[in-house]
Order: structure tokens, then C-alpha cells, then sequence
């Protein structure tokens, strides 16, 4: 598959069905509400917290990053506990993985290139865009209660961009695990053919919800309480 073919994103289910990303009313992140969820998932519970709220502009950025690292997934793309490289080292120290030593998956992208998969052409402002929609991503912290008893805890993701313009991204475990394993297909193709960011968000939940080859349904009301459920603390 070529890089420029992205289709689908490869998501951890039980974070994508979370109230990480909603559409945001014209200067509701300028309120600074930030995000505080506690959600049980499989073999555990998950608590996220950022200062930010992320809009469905952020999400966007989120699902190509992950497009891309589904098409790059293999051992190679693979950060160590112990890097040797600058780079490598810098991003394992700004995801900060707190009591978890497994390799956690990365990529090489570039500002052109993510702008191309965003379709932000043509201003002077593009990377800016995507500069600021990478550091909400960042964020983005959360701590994982194992019913084992073992925690640790990690920020959703890590990037750092080097001097050529080339934008390497390290993931949090739960998302390295679905990249490399068990996961959700939320399909880009036809996200791109929703125009309405309540659409997006409201694809995008139903991706994750519903089980390929399966039939179930929604009340309307439902759907919307999950879209528009308020994440804030």
C-alpha cells in the first residue's frame, strides 16, 4: 500500500470510544475546561486528564497519525525502553512512561505530508495548525489501573520535529497494542465524505462501537449524549 493511500486508522477500541474528542462551539477551547475521564476497559480502568479540550480538528490529526503507523507497523517501527538515538530518547522522555519498560510503536512523517492527508494546502499557517493540534495531543495523560495490580501511566503520544521538517511521533502502549494487534478500523474514506464535525465525531464513535459483520442499533438521543457527552472536570 502506498503512504499517500491512507483508508483507515487502526484505534484501541475502549479509547476511541471515549469523550476524548467532541466538536467545540467557536471560543469553547479558549475556556480551558480541560478534560478528566475515568473509564473501565478491558482488564483495567483508564483515567485521561488534559488541560486542553480536544476538538474534531484534533481528532483528525490523531486518526492520520495512526493511518500511518498502521501502514508502518512492523518490529523496525518499534521505540525501545532504551533508545540510542537523540531523537528516540526525546520522545521516549516526552511520553513519559512511568512504571512500563515495553517498545512502543513510531513513525517518521513530515509537515508537507500531513498537511497533504489534512488537506491544509496553500497558507502560511498550516504547520502552525498542526503544530498546536500535536501538542493537545500530547497533552493528553493517562494512568492505567491493571486488575493484576500493576499501573503505569503515559501521555497519548510524543513528536518531535527535526530541523529537515521530518515529524517523528511515538505511541502510547494501549495504541501500540491496536496498531500492532486487536483493534477497531475507523475508515477515513468515508470520514472524508462527512462534512459536518458532529458527523465526524458521530462516525467515529460508531466505528468503534460497532463490530464488522454485525448489526445492532442507536436511539439518536444516545448517539448524541456520546458525541456531545461533556469530558470536562
Amino acid at each position: 500500500m502506498s503512504r499517500t493511500d491512507i483508508t483507515h486508522a487502526r484505534h484501541h477500541r475502549e479509547l476511541a470510544m471515549m469523550p476524548i474528542f467532541r466538536p467545540l462551539r467557536r471560543g469553547e477551547r479558549n475556556i480551558k475546561r480541560g478534560i478528566d475521564i475515568r473509564y473501565g476497559i478491558k482488564g483495567g480502568t483508564v483515567h485521561l486528564q488534559s488541560i486542553d479540550l480536544l476538538g474534531i480538528d484534533d481528532q483528525s490529526i490523531f486518526f492520520v497519525l495512526l493511518a500511518l503507523a498502521g501502514i508502518e507497523r512492523n518490529d523496525r517501527g518499534l521505540l525501545p525502553a532504551v533508545p540510542s538515538g537523540p531523537i528516540g530518547k526525546d520522545l521516549r522522555s516526552k511520553i513519559r512512561i512511568d512504571g512500563l519498560m515495553d517498545d512502543i510503536q513510531k513513525i517518521t512523517t513530515s509537515e508537507k505530508e500531513l498537511a497533504g492527508y489534512l488537506e491544509i494546502h496553500g497558507t502560511t499557517v498550516t504547520w502552525g495548525r498542526i503544530r498546536e493540534g500535536m501538542k493537545r495531543l500530547q497533552g493528553i495523560s493517562f494512568h492505567y489501573s491493571m486488575e493484576t495490580g500493576e499501573e503505569y501511566g503515559s501521555n497519548l503520544l510524543s513528536w518531535h520535529k527535526d530541523p529537515e521538517g521530518k515529524v517523528h511521533v511515538a505511541f502510547n502502549p494501549l495504541n501500540t497494542f491496536a496498531i500492532l494487534s486487536q483493534h477497531v478500523r475507523i475508515d477515513l474514506t468515508e470520514r472524508k465524505m462527512i462534512e459536518t464535525e458532529w458527523g465526524k465525531a458521530a462516525h467515529a464513535w460508531l466505528c468503534s462501537w460497532l463490530r464488522p459483520g454485525k448489526e445492532n442499533s442507536i436511539l439518536p438521543q444516545t448517539l448524541g449524549e456520546h458525541v456531545w457527552s461533556h469530558p470536562a472536570s
